[in-house]
């Protein structure tokens, strides 16, 4: 199941970046997932810097299922790391109202 979660999410990163390339710094690259998971799949997030890179969102566009299936966000966290490109961990929040979060490692 983990494994077709996370070939979900590497094909919907390739289906909603639409051609986008991963060129640019990280920084770029890092901001532009957030925009696409705004824009694309209704997340409300943002960046944080703090010495590295975390997109944070203020809620989840699947909070119906990720508090059940934990999985879900695996299958986020493919699409992050196809976007930006360098190794991701997803840090999600799924207690209360779930929250996404991204922690983007630097190569």
């Amino acid at each position: 199941v983990t494994a077709l979660l996370r070939q979900a999410g590497k094909g919907l990163a390739h289906q909603l970046s639409q051609g986008k390339n991963r060129a640019g710094s990280l920084a770029s690259r890092v901001t532009m997932a957030s925009e696409l998971l705004n824009e694309q799949l209704g997340a409300m997030t943002h960046v944080v810097r703090n010495g590295g890179y975390i997109i944070r969102g203020v809620g989840c566009p699947l909070a119906a299922v990720t508090g059940k299936h934990p999985g879900v966000c695996l299958a986020m966290e493919s699409l992050v790391t196809e976007v930006v490109g360098n190794p991701v961990h997803e840090c999600c929040d799924r207690a209360g109202r779930p929250r996404c979060c991204f922690k983007i490692s630097r190569k």
